[in-house]
Parts: C-alpha cells; structure tokens; sequence
C-alpha cells in the first residue's frame, strides 16, 4: 500500500480549464514516482461526450512531470475527476469548457486496420489471432475495447495484447463452431472493419 495520499498528487495543464474539439487537451501530474502514479491514479471525464484520459506511464518529461491528455469530439462543458488512491486530488472535479465544432470520431479512427485470416476464419477449441494496427490514429482518443458474441450457447475467451507500438494482439478461443460477431471500437465507435463476421470451423485447411 503506498504511503502517499491524494493530497500530495498535483495536478496542472490547460486541459484543466479549456479544449478544443478534435485536439490534445493537455493535463501534467506530478507528485509521486510514476510507478505509484500508475498503480493509483484513477481519471474519469464526463460531459456531452464521454472522452478518456490518455496517460503516459512510460517516462517523465524534462520537470519530472508524468505527460496525459483526452481529445473531446463534442462542445461543452466538461468535468473532470482524478483520484489518487480512491480520494480525489487537489482541485478535482475540474471542469474545463471544450469550444469547437463537433468532431466524428470515426472520422479520427478512420486509419486504423485489422489483418490476419483469424479476423474472418477461426478454429474452434483453439487460440485464433490476428492484429489491430491503431499506429497510424493520431491523436490516440481512446483505448481499444473488443468484444466478442457467438450463437446461442456459444462463446469465446478473448484475450487483447498491446503490442506498446500502436498495435494490438487479438486473441479469443472458441467454445464451438459456428458464425461469431466481434465489436473492435475506440471512443465507442467502430474501426474499419467492425463488426467483424468471423466463421468458426472445426478444421482449418491451409
């Protein structure tokens, strides 16, 4: 259990106060080793649109500062609520007011791909992959969430890998063969691609 408290947490930025639809709206914290950041720090924005907190937990930036951002597609006001340890910091709920034209966020994910046979054709009982290229989305605006649905009394384990490069490993088991259905989105709106029609089949040829 970390001996620091939500007190000690600092958080700075623009992003704080103002943002602008479709750009970077830019937050810092400060305070505790990022180490302990990352185990603890909690980051949730409402508003017209629900947007996501971007953090980089990889390194610190020249003043010892831990770099974050979201990337609101929608105008309005905004709230802002971080916690450290399950209380929030100094200052929080911030709330920014996000000026600008309503972005499409498929419009901003448009260039992210899907390859590999698995996305169409999977073996059941078996651990079928393929890869979500997302490198080439910038600004990233949300995290990748896959869900996977089969017919009736069917599933699969579904397990995502992050490549750390903008790629990601999509991995799911099969319980039985069959047509299955998989939701591949970031910011709740589908890559190219989604949903994918994937038919499961006992055997494989090659």
């Amino acid at each position: 259990m970390s001996s620091l408290d939500a007190s000690q947490i600092k958080v700075t930025g623009e992003g704080l106060t103002e943002g602008t639809t479709g750009k970077k709206c830019e937050i810092y914290f400060t305070g505790a080793p990022i180490g302990e950041l990352e185990k603890g720090l909690t980051t949730r924005v409402d508003g017209p649109q629900k947007s996501e907190i971007i953090v980089d937990f990889e390194k610190e930036n020249s003043d010892g500062q831990v770099e974050a951002y979201y990337v609101p597609i929608v105008p309005g006001d905004y709230k802002i609520t971080v916690r450290f340890n399950g209380r929030q910091v100094p200052g929080s709920p911030f709330k920014p007011k996000v000026t600008g034209q309503p972005v499409s966020a498929e419009k901003l994910i448009s260039k992210a791909t899907i390859h590999g046979r698995a996305s169409e054709l999977g073996k059941a009982y078996s651990v079928n992959e393929f890869v979500v290229d997302c490198s080439r989305v910038k600004p990233v605006i949300g995290s990748l969430k896959v869900h996977v649905k089969g017919q009736e009394r069917s599933s699969a384990q579904l397990n995502l890998v992050d490549n750390k490069n903008g790629t990601f490993r999509v991995l799911y088991k099969p319980t039985s063969p069959g047509m299955y259905e998989m939701d591949i989105k970031i910011a709740d709106a589908h890559i190219p691609g989604s949903p994918l029609k994937i038919r499961v089949t006992e055997f494989l040829s090659c």
